[in-house]
């Protein structure tokens, strides 16, 4: 790249006012000059207001009367930024100085890389969260390295099925071929899963960045493993196969899922996951309407970025 372009940094938060301001301070920190920050109160609190009326102005501040959720939140941060780049980061974060000079030159290398995804370690800066993950037919998410200590066993970049939304950068141009983030994954879960879907639907790439380094705290506005979070993840699970996997695969694909849950023998998912085949049920005509808009737009578009013959 000829110049260093701008780059629009977009942290939703909800109630993160213990965390946010370290985040910006390690934003604060990094070596890349270009860059705004746009941070967006998503129906927080009175300490997180507080907190807002206190941030320096060169912060861009957006204040929504309640929380619209992950996907509508970042989508309020994305349309009001500027840059040629978007990195969507998690309001519990702290960022290696160098990590965007590191996103950028990786999107550098191939104008067909559209989404970069972050080495991801937790706050002890020694066990990994997230390398880059794969998603199985039936929406069953794994995260590279999730766990294991950081040996430099992840230290090569890769293409991936996806990237997590802690740290989640977007080359801005593919928003007009696949939209933005799809609200209906509210109030979080496979929003970031379903728009990694579909940049390669369009040709486009998925790339894990080793370089660009990122330690979060992790699970803070939902209890990890909790019932309330197996059923968000398995509801939104069911709905991202109901809207991306070819209708002719779903008889396979129920089989698939009934050997799952006979295999997985994990006796405290079995209530949310019912409780999230019900919902599912209950909103199929909504669901079903929202996979026709969404796959005649990636139709539209589809192998748009692949190389011409």
């Amino acid at each position: 790249m000829p110049e260093a372009p701008l780059v629009s940094i977009v942290i939703c938060s909800l109630d993160g006012e213990r965390f946010v301001e370290q985040t910006l301070a390690s934003l604060a920190a990094s070596t890349y000059p270009y860059k705004e920050i746009i941070l967006v109160d998503n129906g927080s609190g009175p300490a997180m207001k507080a907190l807002m009326e206190r941030l320096p102005e060169n912060i861009i501040k957006i204040t929504l009367p309640r929380n619209l959720g992950f996907a509508a939140g970042n989508n309020r941060g994305i349309a009001a930024s500027h840059g040629e780049f978007v990195i969507l980061l998690n309001d519990d974060t702290e960022v290696e100085p160098d990590w965007i000079d590191a996103i950028i030159e990786r999107f550098a290398s191939d104008p067909r890389i559209c989404v970069v995804g972050c080495k991801i370690l937790d706050m002890d800066k020694k066990t990994l969260q997230h390398a880059g993950g794969f998603v199985s037919e039936n929406g069953i998410c794994t995260h590279r390295g999730h766990g294991e200590p950081d040996r430099g066993q992840f230290d090569e970049p890769l293409d991936v099925g996806y990237v997590t939304g802690a740290a989640f950068a977007v080359r801005r141009s593919i928003f007009k071929l696949v939209g933005l983030l799809e609200e209906s994954y509210f109030p979080l879960y496979f929003e970031e899963t379903e728009f990694c879907h579909a940049v390669q639907q369009v040709g486009g790439r998925v790339v894990y960045e080793p370089r660009a380094v990122v330690y979060h705290h992790g699970m803070r506005t939902s209890r990890p493993f909790s019932a309330r979070y197996f059923y968000r993840f398995h509801r939104n699970r069911l709905r991202f196969v109901l809207r991306n996997r070819p209708r002719g695969e779903w008889l396979r694909l129920l089989v698939m899922e009934l050997r799952w849950i006979a295999g997985a023998r994990q006796v405290r998912q079995y209530g949310p996951l019912a409780l999230a085949y019900l919902s599912t049920v209950l909103e199929l005509p909504a669901i079903l309407r929202g996979r026709r808009r969404h796959l005649r737009r990636l139709l539209a578009h589809r192998g748009r970025l692949l190389p011409r013959p």
